[in-house]
């Protein structure tokens, strides 16, 4: 992305440009190295760009936001595995019911 403020670790590379997803910060942009929190190469580089939240409406509003992304992502993922989120799948299912039906009237039809 271009226009984006740039920091430089304390390893010296350039820090990453990301947005938090945290309930307690939500989109609240902050900078970290790429080993922060790393066993082998922890740099410890962080540093908030933005100020915090502090109005709550907007910190609110932002939760309920971070949470509707990620139930649409998790109703995404169940969908695709799901056969009944397939329109076709149902439309097949209620014309093999409407056929067996059928099949039972005449049946009950030939019987009586």
């Amino acid at each position: 992305m271009r226009n984006q403020p740039f920091r430089r670790c304390y390893c010296g590379r350039s820090a990453r440009f990301e947005v938090s997803s945290s309930m307690s910060n939500p989109g609240r942009r902050y900078f970290s190295c790429k080993h922060f929190l790393d066993e082998k190469e922890d740099c410890t580089y962080f540093e908030w760009y933005d100020d915090e939240l502090s109005n709550l409406w907007y910190k609110e509003k932002m939760r309920e936001l971070m949470s509707l992304k990620s139930k649409k992502s998790t109703v995404a993922e169940l969908s695709s595995e799901n056969p009944l989120s397939d329109p076709m799948f149902l439309i097949r299912g209620l014309v093999v019911l409407v056929m067996v039906l059928i099949l039972l009237v005449v049946v009950l039809m030939m019987i009586w």
